[in-house]
């Protein structure tokens, strides 16, 4: 069943994607468009359009899929959540991540997922970081 259901009626939760991989944003972009109750409005390949398109017309979610180089990204939460304060961000994060997740939260990201983790632990992790 969709969140939608149980959100009785309400719009979608919007979502944009950072994903570098193609591959990464090809394996989470079909599961999550098939929830009525999300819709993803864009995708980014690098931060700076991410950034840009988060401060121009912002989502409710930010899902950065920080899979390669994942620690050199912290500044970068820190720009996001500075420029587009009303954006909740969630990590996908790979098992031998080396991001810094203290300090990541402390910056303000609501979520960390696991890259390894079934497609419906994502999806819980958007809809209760929404809530």
């Amino acid at each position: 069943m969709d969140y939608l259901h149980s959100r009785n009626g309400k719009k979608p939760i919007t979502i944009s994607v950072l994903a570098s991989l193609k591959l990464v944003s090809d394996y989470i972009k079909a599961p999550l468009e098939s929830d009525k109750s999300l819709k993803i409005v864009n995708i980014a390949e690098d931060p700076a359009t991410l950034l840009e398109m988060a401060s121009a017309n912002p989502p409710d979610i930010a899902l950065l899929c920080l899979l390669d180089d994942e620690g050199h990204h912290i500044s970068f939460i820190a720009e996001l959540a500075q420029k587009a304060p009303g954006v909740k961000i969630i990590v996908l994060s790979s098992p031998n991540s080396n991001l810094d997740q203290p300090a990541s939260l402390k910056l303000g990201v609501r979520g960390i997922v696991g890259a390894n983790q079934n497609i419906r632990v994502l999806k819980r992790a958007i809809q209760q970081v929404f809530e």
